[in-house]
């Protein structure tokens, strides 16, 4: 009888600890990921003045496919949260969050659009992403804290492990 109640306890919580375990491992991913955006946005701006242009444009190229990235892993995030609401308790911040995963969405696709390098990069191409990159990586980094704002709060609320600060 004490194993059945057991099996039963044990049974009742699986399903509530494994989606525990999808929310924090697909939500660190994004961190993850993110953490790789600000990194090449801070790399690029590294020594703008005195890089040369090549080293500019594989830069600018370190940022595109960073923005890639972050925009695989936050569908992964909107598929999460479309999936239904986590808790009752972290309803209305889960709302924010995917509200906040979409406007970045966008900033990451304007991202890749920007920081497109061509085949046949020039040096006129590097000078203009040593004109505009410094004021594009700041936006960049400016939503990416907006949206870890959204994305810490959500998992205080919904009790789930938070990645390492970033």
């Amino acid at each position: 009888m004490i194993l059945l109640l057991f099996t039963l306890a044990v049974a009742t919580q699986a399903p509530d600890s494994v989606r525990q375990v999808r929310y924090e491992r697909v939500l660190k991913q994004a961190t993850d990921s993110l953490d790789g955006v600000r990194g090449a946005a801070a790399a690029f701006r590294t020594d703008l003045h005195s890089a040369s242009s090549e080293l500019v444009l594989v830069r600018a190229a370190r940022v595109h496919t960073g923005c890639r990235g972050a925009e695989t892993a936050l569908l992964q995030v909107d598929t999460l949260l479309a999936g239904g609401v986590y808790s009752r308790a972290a309803a209305s911040e889960q709302a924010r969050l995917r509200s906040a995963t979409a406007e970045l969405r966008r900033v990451l696709g304007r991202c890749q659009r920007e920081w497109t390098v061509s085949r046949s990069p020039t040096p006129i191409m590097a000078d203009s992403l040593r004109a505009w990159g410094p004021y594009r990586t700041a936006q960049l980094d400016s939503a990416l804290r907006r949206y870890l704002a959204s994305l810490r709060g959500f998992m205080k609320k919904a009790a789930l492990r938070k990645p390492a600060v970033s």
